[in-house]
């Protein structure tokens, strides 16, 4: 185990919005070296805001590109956006990311995440209606209806736009069908495909996993796969894996395969990616538990600490997650080594950071989570901390993000599309 001293991860409930300095993160490290490197900066979506400094330097705002955001910094460096979605869903995504230069090079990754529903079109709320010849599921541009009754007229609420159907009846079989074009005649009715499966479909398959360092652990094992966008295959408390066959995909097409564990107060989490023809992997090697690690909460703020990390890891982040919003920081452990390993803090001291981008650490749900991915098999491996509040799905989300990056995607539903101009 690499040893640290002790660090800390500190999310502040601290508003925003002036001044033109900043909390220093860290003891020592960093300083103010000129700057002299420039990193690009890509994400799948341009945020609401965006701010950035490096070292113990003020708030700049980065430069847009044709290829993405680019960040001029000396060494460690703090990126902070936010996605602010007016109440939709979870209001806003404030996320934090320290990194260094040295440590993870001149091209990074960020994220906020936004509850819009992935397609494209005109994004005009519609109701698509269609038949199933079978009992069984449809899922639709992040809609779906389930029936146990063959012959039944399914009805799922999207947006219009560019979507996958997938349906999948009680043996097993399924039928994808990729980016049919839902828009609008005279009404917000729109026309479905009729589903046979029995016709049209293929029967997925089941494979045994080998999961390593269990233990007496409850496992939950699900499958999604995304083309246009996302659609959950199965869910299953057996250590085994139901994907589509490879027939049915296409050279972009992706599937996720997630093991997550409950060994109670721990929890712990794998997550897998596929492209194309590619076979999943079967063999899983979770973490040990995060166990050297306390949480202090207060209305001033939420301090998650911990004592030693695994060899290997490569970020450790904390969030707080409310009905309000989502608050997290996440460092690489080069990042950690540069400022010292003594604290992060949640730095709200940007220009034009706003008051409502704040999460209330009494009233959130904490993560302390460590992360660390297998190079060999692109497997990235989570294990969550003791929280004092219950865990929330952030973390999956945020670790999907993470792996469609490591596999050079720009976008959430489309790997070749060019980074876009902020709004």
């Amino acid at each position: 185990m690499k040893r640290l001293a002790v660090a800390t991860a500190v999310v502040m409930a601290c508003g925003g919005g002036g001044g033109g300095g900043h909390g220093k993160p860290g003891d020592g490290g960093g300083g103010d070296a000129a700057p002299s490197h420039t990193v690009l900066l890509n994400m799948f979506q341009p945020p609401d805001f965006i701010a950035y400094h490096t070292g113990d330097g003020p708030w700049q705002t980065p430069t847009f590109g044709s290829n993405g955001y680019e960040l001029v910094v000396a060494n460690d460096y703090v990126v902070l956006v936010v996605c602010d979605n007016a109440g939709s869903g979870t209001a806003f995504d404030a996320e934090e990311y320290g990194f260094t230069f040295d440590g993870d090079g001149s091209a990074i990754f960020a994220e906020c995440l936004e509850p819009a529903i992935p397609g494209a079109g005109s994004g005009l709320p519609i109701t698509v209606t269609g038949t199933m010849a079978q009992a069984g599921s449809v899922q639709l541009g992040g809609g779906g209806a389930t029936s146990g009754s063959a012959a039944w007229t399914y009805s799922a609420a999207t947006v219009a736009g560019v979507h996958d159907v997938f349906a999948l009846d009680g043996s097993g079989n399924a039928v994808f069908d990729k980016a049919i074009d839902f828009e609008p005649g005279s009404d917000a009715t729109v026309s479905g495909p009729a589903i046979d499966t029995a016709a049209q479909g293929a029967p997925l398959v089941t494979q045994p996993l080998t999961i390593l360092n269990l233990g007496a652990d409850a496992v939950l094992v699900s499958s999604d796969v995304v083309s246009t966008d996302g659609a959950n295959i199965a869910v299953g408390s057996v250590p085994s894996v139901v994907t589509l066959p490879l027939s049915e995909l296409g050279g972009d097409d992706l599937q996720f395969i997630s093991v997550d564990t409950d060994g109670s107060p721990y929890l712990r989490h794998a997550e897998a990616l596929t492209i194309g023809a590619e076979l999943p992997p079967t063999t899983y090697s979770l973490l040990d538990p995060f166990a050297t690690t306390s949480f202090d909460v207060s209305s001033a703020g939420a301090t998650a600490s911990w004592v030693t990390l695994p060899a290997a890891t490569g970020s450790v982040a904390l969030g707080l997650s409310s009905t309000a919003g989502n608050q997290g920081i996440e460092a690489t452990t080069s990042y950690l080594a540069a400022r010292g390993l003594t604290s992060l803090a949640f730095d709200a001291s940007a220009p034009g950071y706003l008051d409502a981008w704040t999460v209330d650490p009494t009233h959130a749900d904490l993560e302390l989570v460590e992360i660390v991915t297998d190079p060999a098999t692109g497997i990235e491996y989570a294990s969550s901390a003791p929280s004092p509040t219950p865990l929330v799905a952030r973390p999956r989300a945020r670790s999907r993000a993470r792996i469609l990056a490591n596999h050079g995607a720009t976008s959430i539903t489309s790997r070749t599309a060019s980074a876009r101009p902020p709004r």
